[in-house]
């Protein structure tokens, strides 16, 4: 599966000019989203310097891609996988995510700038298919706008060493572990950068309740001032 026809497609880097071409680990978290929708857009990827990894609670025969089992919530097993991954960065998908094909190749374009963390613009998907909200990031990360919203979001690729000593996602910060770990991220490295395009869309059915959203970021951005 590919993005809908209706995402502007950013030219694509060209991967073969890249003076950093590290390897990229995709961390999939199972859940409620459809894997094998993700999985196919992760063979599409024009970029060749990537490994994919399934995190889930049972075993599952995925012939090219590396299983890492551990029987915990979301949170722990996508740390459980990335601490197996073999990938210099990660970039951290839900199942049922959707992928441009550019996605990663745009995301490792823009470490050739000097970053710790790359992240892009996003959509939800109505039942249809159809684009039904869609998230153009500012510019630049601004401290402020990220304690009233998880401005980062997805895709994020991040430094692999840098995900280990944060201590990855936390699981008492679902279901905004995501915006969490932002916060977390900003704090200690100024070096994050965002490509102005569309590179992942995903079902808006997986996005988690707005109230319980609501109240868990009260909890993380509290926590964040408090530090």
């Amino acid at each position: 599966m590919a993005l809908p026809a209706s995402v502007p497609v950013r030219p694509q880097s060209d991967p073969g000019s890249f003076k950093v071409r590290p390897l990229v680990s995709a961390i999939v978290a199972t859940g409620a989203g459809e894997l094998a929708a993700t999985l196919s857009t992760l063979d599409t990827q024009s970029y060749e310097q990537l490994e994919v990894v399934v995190a889930c609670d049972h075993a599952l025969d995925l012939p090219g891609v590396t299983v890492v089992i551990f029987d915990g919530n979301a949170e722990d097993r996508i740390n459980a996988a990335g601490a197996e991954a073999s990938g210099e960065f990660l970039v951290i998908l839900q199942a049922g995510d959707l992928l441009d094909p550019a996605c990663v190749s745009e995301l490792v374009g823009a470490l050739q700038q000097g970053a710790d963390a790359v992240y892009g613009d996003e959509e939800r998907l109505g039942p249809r298919g159809e684009t039904v909200a869609r998230h153009r990031k500012p510019a630049t990360l601004g401290r402020e706008t990220l304690l009233s919203y998880d401005v980062v979001g997805a895709p994020l690729l991040v430094r692999s060493t840098l995900f280990a000593e944060l201590g990855g996602f936390a699981a008492g910060a679902a279901p905004v572990a995501a915006h969490d770990f932002a916060l977390r991220l900003a704090e200690r490295s100024s070096a994050i950068l965002h490509v102005p395009a569309v590179l992942l869309a995903r079902p808006i059915e997986l996005d988690p309740d707005p109230a319980d959203a609501t109240a868990a970021t009260i909890s993380v951005v509290t926590a964040a001032i408090r530090r």
